[in-house]
């Protein structure tokens, strides 16, 4: 009964996702992208409804944290929608034994992956310290009046709530079914990856894709655990794919979308609001890039900026009206001294690039595709993807040299946080690779099949 009960209101969850992925972005034809969607979009929701509960200080419980959701659901559902169009998707028998070998290994992947999270309780330090915690706190008291009382009160609370509100469902706190959402968040971003990379290539193309950012040891060994990285990655890699679509097919359904989950960053991490104006630059090289007046284009940034940095204002204000200040690693050391720390920050990310066992051989592969400058400069994409990069190494070079976080970074410490840093990067990194070398000859845009 625990397991259906879980998966039940789950499936409510991603379903109330789904609806309104038809509202925000009715031309995505294929349905399980709208679901893969709908899993991000629903969990989401239910960590901003749960936040504005606890600051209007309504109890949090089962019912209060999800009735908005079923009702919110049923709503939509009877909503008359613009009728779903098939894709028009054509049967490729072509290299059929390469493509079932592919989905062979990812199927191994994903099993490993489902069956350590499922299998292993809740056990490194930060995940019980900074996340089990606080989750467990929100659950028996049903607030948030206590959480400024303990350590780490700046942290986002996105992983905590969705431990606490699967606590609600089960009726009991419990260290082992919460993760289920990881497992679940892998398997997410492994469609929306597919599906982006299949309406640049072919199926084929598009599994290897899958297959190569399954390939990491560090990506498989966090889509296991109960940190917050897993789902940073994920996140900020569905903002950057729902952007290059809407380059791709100019539906501004996209946009608004991509300002959902990147807004979301926020209340993953502390360095959430620094991915979020990343991404906005991103989504700025984008716009710089095509050919609509600069109305539409303010139009459309906007329609990015104003889901996103509310969900970003909404947690600085209970922040600030609780009295909750940064956390230590975030404070600012800004000194013409700090510019010495550069050497050791280049050193200690070129040796986790090249020298570990985190990522084998992907961060040389990606640095010799560097050399492919005809195809980088026929490919906008890639470009995009590129300069993504480069504002994600340089915000976590500025993070080390000019805050307390450079001992994490590049000090004694960098064993354990680096990698996890590089690891939301090495997601678009992928895609880079996956973009630049694409098949020249085989451009597919007809979505899912």
């Amino acid at each position: 009964m625990t397991w259906i009960a879980l998966l039940a209101n789950l499936s409510l969850l991603i379903l109330f996702g789904y609806c309104l992925t038809r509202i925000i972005c009715p031309s995505i034809h294929s349905r399980l992208f709208r679901l893969t969607l709908g899993y991000g979009l629903g969990l989401g929701c239910l960590t901003q409804w749960m936040l504005l509960l606890g600051i209007l200080k309504i109890p949090l419980n089962y019912w209060n944290t999800t009735s908005l959701f079923f009702l919110g659901t049923i709503f939509m559902a009877f909503k008359k929608h613009a009728p779903l169009v098939p894709s028009q998707n054509h049967l490729d028998r072509s290299h059929l034994l390469s493509r079932y070998a592919l989905l062979g290994i990812i199927a191994v992947q994903l099993y490993f992956i489902f069956f350590l999270s499922l299998n292993i309780p809740i056990i490194s330090w930060d995940a019980v310290a900074t996340i089990a915690f606080n989750a467990k706190i929100v659950y028996d008291s049903g607030s948030l009046q206590y959480l400024p009382n303990f350590a780490h009160t700046g942290y986002p609370l996105f992983t905590a709530f969705i431990e606490a509100w699967i606590s609600f469902v089960l009726g009991y706190w419990d260290y082992q079914v919460p993760k289920i959402i990881f497992p679940l968040s892998c398997l997410s971003l492994v469609i929306c990856v597919y599906y982006y990379l299949k309406t640049i290539a072919d199926r084929r193309w598009a599994l290897l894709g899958v297959a190569g950012l399954l390939s990491s040891p560090l990506f498989t060994f966090h889509a296991t655990d109960a940190y917050n990285d897993f789902f940073m990655l994920s996140y900020a890699t569905t903002a950057t794919i729902l952007l290059l679509l809407w380059h791709q097919h100019r539906d501004k359904g996209y946009i608004g979308m991509a300002g959902l989950f990147a807004g979301f960053l926020t209340f993953i991490k502390v360095e959430g609001l620094i991915y979020l104006v990343v991404i906005s630059l991103f989504f700025l090289f984008l716009l710089k890039n095509n050919h609509h007046s600069l109305k539409i284009k303010i139009n459309q940034f906007l329609c990015f900026c104003v889901p996103a940095y509310l969900i970003w204002m909404v947690f600085a204000v209970y922040k600030t009206t609780h009295h909750i200040g940064l956390e230590s690693k975030a404070a600012l050391e800004l000194s013409l001294n700090n510019l010495s720390r550069f050497p050791a920050i280049f050193q200690q990310i070129m040796v986790e690039l090249c020298l570990t066992t985190h990522w084998h051989l992907f961060w040389i592969f990606f640095f010799l595709s560097l050399s492919q400058i005809n195809r980088l400069r026929q490919n906008i994409h890639a470009q995009a993807l590129l300069f993504l990069i480069f504002l994600y190494f340089s915000s976590l070079v500025a993070l080390a040299a000019f805050t307390a976080s450079f001992i994490w970074i590049a000090g004694p410490l960098s064993q354990t946080t680096l990698p996890r840093l590089i690891l939301h990067i090495y997601p678009s990194a992928v895609l880079f690779v996956f973009v630049i070398f694409k098949p020249a000859s085989k451009i597919n845009t007809s979505g899912w099949g």
